[in-house]
């Protein structure tokens, strides 16, 4: 049985996956402003479902059987990426190319899994290389100096190189924090004090974001592959332990049960909502685009879960883990 408490965090985290792909440039300064300061915190929601999936790597079950345990965990991911990069090559195939069905960038959330593949596969040397300090260090730079080397790249080129986000490289550093973990005790007991660390943190970064934005480009403020986000994710990740606490179950947690088949099928229920609203015409009913983007991103979410739920109940759970549901 999982953690209602954890369930609710995932909960969280994937509305903040869904705003992002819901999310475009808008017209007005004001709203892009606004935008940035959402997506901050979005950016937060791949790192820390990295963490989450390092933190509750189960070495206990590795250690009786490491080959079957990791056959499973590979074997739920794998089966939904290689189905829905086919059902999103299918429905893209006017703009898609045989290079993005295999390198999985049929559709821009499948790259996760292919990270989160590449990282339990690399656990047993992961966890191998943390015990030893020197290679712990080197292991704890990889992040960073990739994040900043490919940031220097971008902006010295004004490009933003391809295939980036599918190497584990750029993620290392989360998987790393959540696999140390567990074995780590809470620190900081009081509340304000953990509450106004990841605000006075978090502040910097927007404050950071919204000076990318005017300085430089809207694309390098929304990025969630760069240092400053990796540090705020951090903070936040040791928030989530310390603020760790028993929970009843409620929507959320309902919801983060889902949120591994909400990821795989919510840009299906995406483009299915757009033709709507170009059909109905709804766009054009709001003059401010970011409540456009806003309603839509709720709208998503909440069609993605019901989706599931109702497809999981007519099928009796049999096609769940074909499709990602379980």
């Amino acid at each position: 049985m999982k953690e209602a408490y954890f369930q609710k965090i995932r909960g969280i985290l994937i509305l903040g996956v869904v705003f992002i792909h819901c999310m475009f440039i808008c017209n007005n300064a004001i709203d892009n402003c606004i935008s940035i300061i959402i997506r901050t915190f979005c950016n937060l929601a791949v790192p820390t479902f990295i963490f989450l999936s390092a933190y509750f790597f189960n070495f206990q079950k590795y250690k009786n059987d490491s080959k079957k345990y990791l056959i499973n965990k590979i074997k739920r991911l794998i089966i939904p990426l290689f189905l829905w990069n086919i059902i999103y090559y299918g429905l893209n195939y006017k703009n898609s190319s045989i290079i993005d069905l295999i390198t999985f960038e049929t559709a821009p959330q499948l790259y996760y899994i292919v990270v989160l593949i590449q990282l339990i596969l690399l656990t047993p040397l992961l966890d191998k290389g943390l015990k030893n300090s020197k290679v712990k260090f080197l292991l704890y730079c990889v992040t960073p100096v990739t994040l900043l080397l490919y940031r220097i790249l971008c902006i010295s080129f004004n490009y933003t190189f391809p295939l980036y986000k599918l190497f584990f490289s750029h993620w290392l550093i989360y998987y790393l924090i959540g696999l140390e973990a567990r074995n780590k005790k809470r620190i900081t007991k009081n509340k304000l004090i953990r509450l106004s660390s990841v605000m006075i943190v978090g502040g910097g970064v927007i404050c950071y974001n919204l000076a990318i934005y005017y300085f430089i480009d809207f694309k390098y403020a929304i990025t969630q592959m760069n240092c400053v986000n990796m540090i705020f994710s951090i903070f936040v990740f040791k928030f989530i332990l310390d603020n760790k606490h028993k929970t009843n179950e409620s929507f959320l947690s309902k919801v983060g049960d889902r949120s591994f088949g909400i990821f795989f099928i919510h840009i299906f229920i995406k483009k299915i909502l757009n033709k709507l609203f170009i059909i109905l015409k709804i766009s054009n009913i709001f003059n401010i685009q970011l409540i456009f983007i806003i309603i839509t991103s709720i709208l998503v979410y909440l069609v993605s879960y019901f989706t599931i739920v109702i497809f999981s109940k007519i099928t009796k759970g049999k096609f769940d883990l074909l499709f990602g549901f379980k």
